[in-house]
C-alpha cells in the first residue's frame, strides 16, 4: 500500500504515524520532492489484520490530518480455517445434539464474514441444521448435529463461493452404549456389584 501526499512544502521531511485496527502504532516517514509530492509505502506485513486503518500526520504548528483506508480479508484458506466442536461423543435418540462450529479464516487468520458453509456428514441419515445462514463477524457459524443411528459421523466443511473443502474435520461417535451425560453405562459392571 502506499500514501501520496500533494501540496507540501518541496523537499521537506515528513512523518506519519499508521494506526492499525489491532497492535501498536507504525512510525513512517518519506521525503517531499521538488513538486511537492510524495509517495510513501507501507509494507505489506503492516496491513496484514483486515480492518480500517488510520494515518495521521503532523505538519507543523498545524493541527493533524488523518486519512483512513479499508483493509479487506484475502481469500478463503482451507488449512487455515477449522471445525470444532463442543463434545465429540453423542446419543442417538434422535433429540441428544452436538454443536459444531465453522470458522472461516484468511491465510492471514482474518476472519471471513458473510459467507454461507455447508456441513457435510459422511452418512445420509443424520440431522444438521444451521444455526444461522451465513459466517459472522468472526468467521464463524454454527450447526447442530443429532441422530438415530449408532456409529460414528464424520463431518466436512465447505465454503460454498469458492467451492472448497476445509482440510479439518471432526468425528462424532454415535453410541447407545453410554449414558446422556456422556458417562459409559455398562450392565456387568453394575452386576459385578450385585453378585
Amino acid at each position: 500500500t502506499s500514501i501520496t501526499l500533494a501540496g507540501f512544502a518541496p523537499n521537506t521531511s515528513v512523518h506519519l504515524t499508521l494506526l492499525p485496527p489491532l497492535g501498536a502504532e507504525v512510525p513512517l516517514s518519506g521525503k517531499i520532492d521538488d513538486s511537492g509530492n510524495a509517495d510513501i509505502r507501507i509494507n505489506g506485513s503492516e496491513v496484514a489484520v483486515a480492518g480500517s486503518y488510520t494515518v495521521l500526520m503532523e505538519s507543523g504548528e498545524s493541527s493533524a490530518s488523518k486519512t483512513t483506508f479499508t483493509v479487506s480479508p484475502d481469500a478463503l484458506d482451507p488449512d487455515r480455517s477449522s471445525i470444532e466442536t463442543d463434545r465429540t461423543s453423542i446419543f442417538p435418540d434422535g433429540e441428544d445434539a452436538v454443536r459444531v462450529t465453522v470458522i472461516l479464516r484468511d491465510r492471514y487468520l482474518n476472519p471471513l464474514e458473510g459467507r454461507p458453509v455447508e456441513l457435510v456428514a459422511s452418512r445420509t441419515e443424520d440431522r444438521i441444521s444451521a444455526d444461522s445462514a451465513e459466517t459472522d463477524a468472526d468467521g464463524q457459524m454454527s450447526f447442530r448435529i443429532s441422530t438415530n443411528r449408532a456409529g460414528s459421523i464424520s463431518l466436512r466443511a465447505m465454503d460454498l463461493l469458492s467451492g472448497k473443502l476445509l482440510s479439518d474435520q471432526v468425528t462424532i461417535a454415535a453410541g447407545d452404549d453410554r449414558g446422556q451425560g456422556g458417562y459409559s453405562v455398562a450392565s456387568s459392571w453394575t452386576d459385578s456389584w450385585n453378585g
